[in-house]
């Protein structure tokens, strides 16, 4: 539908096509705001909105969509264990704080330790892991990072009890029952109950 007159040239009516096309492209204005829903290639400047200080063009989208989401509460708890924990976990690390008090180090130090998925990490992940805590302590305190990997491991243990008498028939002769436990290297414990009976 158009509000032109029935006299327009052919360059008003192409102007008119235009603009109405233009009309009609989508504006996501919520969505640009939300980390969760924003479009990839508006995530840079959305980090920039959000003041993500340690930005990386490497991260996975997971990452960057978790650091932008976490970048407000990193920054109302900056310089606290809380802070470095939340924004390593925002990165998909889960991180162990230790306090110079808590191990009975230098004043103002403390250790972080990071889990490591069984995959591994790359170099440049460290170097990301790095620039998350030194952005999110305090600057007083020095630290030592600790790359730690570690998985789970079943143990399966089965036990299969086979308890078996055995009668033997000697002369009489006072004595008592006895049971004797045998335990082969395999394993599998096998209890045997020896009675003794006595003829008279």
């Amino acid at each position: 539908m158009t509000l032109l007159p029935p006299n327009a040239t052919k360059t008003e009516r192409n102007l008119s096509t235009v603009a109405a096309a233009a009309l009609d492209l989508p504006i996501p204005c919520r969505d640009l705001w939300s980390p969760a829903r924003c479009p990839s290639n508006v995530l840079p400047y959305q980090a920039w909105a959000f003041s993500v200080d340690d930005w990386d063009d490497d991260w996975s989208d997971s990452q960057k969509r978790g650091a932008m989401a976490a970048s407000y509460r990193i920054h109302a708890t900056k310089g606290t264990p809380g802070a470095v924990r939340r924004a390593l976990a925002a990165i998909g690390y889960r991180a162990t704080i230790q306090q110079w008090f808590e191990f009975g180090g230098q004043p103002y130090t403390f250790k972080v330790r990071v889990n490591v998925p069984p995959e591994g990490i790359a170099a440049g992940n460290t170097a990301a892991i790095t620039r998350r805590v030194d952005e999110a302590k305090n600057l007083r305190s020095h630290y030592t990072l600790s790359l730690v990997m570690s998985t789970d491991v079943g143990l399966g243990v089965a036990a299969v009890p086979a308890i078996t008498p055995r009668y033997i028939c000697r002369p009489y002769q006072a004595s008592l029952p006895t049971t004797s436990i045998a335990a082969p290297l395999g394993g599998m414990p096998r209890i045997a109950a020896t009675y003794r009976v006595n003829a008279i």
